[in-house]
């Protein structure tokens, strides 16, 4: 029997909390985060205090240096519990576990069984969120990101990535430029706010919108070694072998160290393709050459403003339109490079090509996928409501996850909300099981008395997930390849709502969950076309990812975004 369906001890109307002596913002922002999370699903009351009232519950607080590394430690009984942090914002992650171990009702609270200690296996935890497209990071209310991130926060995240996209602004100047800047700089603040890591994804040779033509790379294949032309180029990034190119690439990514300096980053990640990179005869191969002019003096001048920073060195797509970046990379790397401190692949791009040996040996992360597997290349991404796939997640992870100390998964908005929590355990618990990691995640954003029903929905809800667009007839049909399944997600996910509090049910995790179920349903009760019923569902996604302009890749396929059919 798995702790959240245990029987709670008691339920208390009145949590009082102790900070640690001298407690510093972190500590005290985790006071916040645990009463925002007490007061969203019960009627207690949490505030700061020595004692409790009388019947009530103290939770105290404190730093025990000795624990591992971020580690934690929950122990007591009663109405006196003890939550212990290597550090302060492991005080963040012990709330989440006492939290997804608790009971939630009219009475109050009632603290979870679970006592012990654990420590993080992967030192480096991270989100990316990617800030484009009129996505849910680029539109939502930035109180909505900023509790968004407290929640990933409890599950162990520890860093926040970000990505200042240049091409789409004509200069740092650029009114629409300086909006994105202070988005960004809010996000990250919120973020080191909550005691976590911040970093910035960097493009090479990415560029402004109207960057000098003369000096613009090429992304043509069919030549220098390149089977194909570059993914995701926006044809104005410049080439740095061409005279004067160099120098205006750092001179631009300096401007933008400079409009982030009052967010100042922990991380710097260099990335060489998707998008970025050049084909031509001097840069190639890119990843081994062309890049390599770049890399060094951008990381030195990342710490001349950021003197502890690390970077990241990425080989996303290396040897994917080309040969000899890998082998290449392994030969300029013979001893670890004094300017960078890590090395990034993707789930397709050099994880095979570590088992012979990681260049400089470096530690390595990964950039793993978690939102676009299964609805064809160009989407929607969760534009039918929550994606789970933790079965594929676990594959993908159990085949490397030994070879790293940990990563980012990339997130396109809220829709792989659990995917980004079995990642997180992933990364605290190397051998986790990603059904155990639902389970909870259900457990404690829904009830304990749904776990079994919702957890097999979502399970199932991976097999029915891949589909293909196609227009018939003028109609635009969503075909589910497999949707075996559907009529059973639907009957669990309506049996589980009927036992929900209304807060539950109304609460964003459950309705893209619960829409999803419909909308499946819909779709292959009715000859793949979205139905009144569809369009309603998928209407309040809408609203709740916040995506009425978003690019259609990203937008719920609402009769007026397929009409719009706003393109990236």
């Amino acid at each position: 029997m798995s702790d959240q369906q245990n029987p709670p001890e008691k339920f208390y109307a009145s949590v009082q909390v102790r900070l640690p002596k001298a407690a510093g913002a972190v500590a005290r922002k985790s006071l916040g985060i645990f009463e925002r999370q007490i007061r969203s699903r019960c009627g207690a009351k949490v505030g700061a205090g020595e004692s409790p009232a009388a019947g009530g519950l103290l939770i105290t607080l404190d730093l025990d240096p000795t624990l591992g590394a971020e580690g934690f430690r929950i122990e007591g009984s009663g109405a006196a519990l003890r939550v212990s942090g290597e550090c302060e914002r492991a005080l963040i992650y012990g709330l989440g576990k006492l939290l997804r171990s608790s009971r939630f009702s009219p009475e109050g609270f009632a603290p979870g069984p679970w006592r012990g200690a654990s420590v993080p296996q992967k030192p480096v935890r991270g989100i990316y969120f990617a800030s484009h497209f009129h996505n849910f990071y680029q539109e939502a209310p930035l109180p909505e990101v900023f509790a968004y991130i407290e929640d990933l926060a409890l599950w162990g995240t520890n860093n926040v990535a970000v990505w200042f996209d240049m091409h789409e602004f004509k200069s740092v100047e650029d009114p629409k430029a300086a909006n994105m800047i202070a988005r960004l700089k809010a996000i990250l603040k919120a973020a080191k706010e909550t005691g976590l890591d911040t970093t910035l994804l960097c493009l090479a040779n990415e560029s402004w919108a109207d960057s000098p033509v003369e000096l613009r790379a090429d992304w043509t294949g069919g030549h220098d070694g390149y089977t194909r032309e570059l993914q995701g180029h926006y044809h104005v990034e410049l080439c740095p072998s061409k005279p004067g190119a160099l120098a205006k690439i750092l001179e631009w990514r300096q401007q933008v160290f400079k409009a982030l300096a009052s967010a100042p980053m922990d991380f710097m990640c260099i990335w060489p393709y998707d998008q970025g990179g050049c084909t031509c005869a001097q840069c190639k191969p890119w990843g081994a050459n062309g890049l390599m002019h770049i890399a060094q003096p951008m990381a030195e001048m990342f710490r001349k403003s950021n003197p502890t920073g690390k970077v990241i060195f990425s080989t996303w797509y290396f040897d994917d339109f080309t040969t000899g970046e890998w082998d290449g990379l392994k030969k300029l790397f013979l001893k670890k490079p004094d300017w960078a401190d890590y090395l990034m692949v993707g789930d397709y791009f050099g994880v095979e090509k570590m088992r012979g040996g990681v260049p400089g040996a470096l530690p390595t992360l990964s950039f793993p996928e978690i939102s676009m597997w299964g609805v064809g290349g160009w989407g929607p991404w969760g534009g039918f409501g929550a994606s789970p796939y933790p079965g594929l997640l676990e594959e993908r992870w159990h085949s490397k996850g030994a070879l790293l100390v940990g990563g980012f998964p990339y997130s396109e908005g809220i829709f792989e909300d659990m995917n980004k929590a079995v990642y997180s355990q992933f990364y605290w618990q190397a051998d986790r099981k990603a059904e155990d990691t639902l389970r909870e995640y259900v457990a404690f954003e829904f009830s304990p008395e749904v776990a079994d029903g919702v957890t097999k929905a979502a399970l199932l809800m991976e097999k029915t997930l891949t589909r293909k667009k196609e227009v018939k007839d003028g109609q635009t049909h969503f075909i589910l390849e497999n949707p075996q399944g559907v009529d059973e997600i639907k009957a669990l996910m309506e049996a589980a709502h009927q036992r929900l509090s209304p807060a539950v049910q109304k609460s964003w995790r459950w309705r893209i969950l619960y829409l999803r179920a419909i909308i499946d349903h819909e779709l292959a009760h009715h000859d793949s076309a979205l139905t009144d019923r569809a369009e309603e569902a998928l209407q309040e996604i809408t609203k709740l990812y916040h995506a009425q302009n978003a690019a259609f890749p990203v937008a719920p396929p609402t009769r007026e975004a397929i009409k719009a059919n706003r393109q990236l």
